[in-house]
């Protein structure tokens, strides 16, 4: 069973986040407040975009591109930051995560496409590479 099936069996109902569907309740509010208080809960976070960024340079290429240091990252850490674009607009919010051998960037639904055009007219001469991972981190 996937994990939408899964969902429905519980009664879930649905709703569109920029053309992404994701579960936004189960039917009363109040009982899940106390199914969660009471016991436990998952947040399914399936439907966020992801794309990792790998090479040599992801770092420093990055650390360019976001409002946050993200250079000071050790493996393990992560931080919120906004990808902005050369007048300091933000086109997008993410939290990127330091990983061994790469940069995890996790991102709001739909924006996939957007944040790797973005992404990608910035690299020249960067050894950097970008992995759409959604399927490996989170699905």
């Amino acid at each position: 069973m996937d994990l939408r099936e899964y969902h429905r069996e519980l009664s879930a109902q649905f709703v569109s986040i920029n053309g992404v569907e994701t579960v936004a309740r189960y039917g009363d509010t109040l009982a899940e407040q106390i199914a969660v208080s009471q016991q436990a809960g998952v947040l399914d976070l399936s439907c966020r975009g992801r794309l990792c960024l790998t090479g040599a340079d992801r770092l420093r290429f990055l650390h360019g591109q976001v409002t946050n240091d993200v250079k000071k990252l050790q493996a393990g850490e992560g931080c919120y930051a906004a990808l902005v674009n050369s007048k300091g607009r933000m086109e997008s919010d993410l939290n990127v995560y330091s990983l061994d051998e790469e940069l995890l960037l996790d991102f709001e639904p739909g924006m996939g496409e957007k944040v790797t055009a973005r992404i990608e007219r910035y690299i020249v001469s960067d050894d950097v590479e970008i992995v759409a991972v959604g399927s490996i981190y989170g699905f």
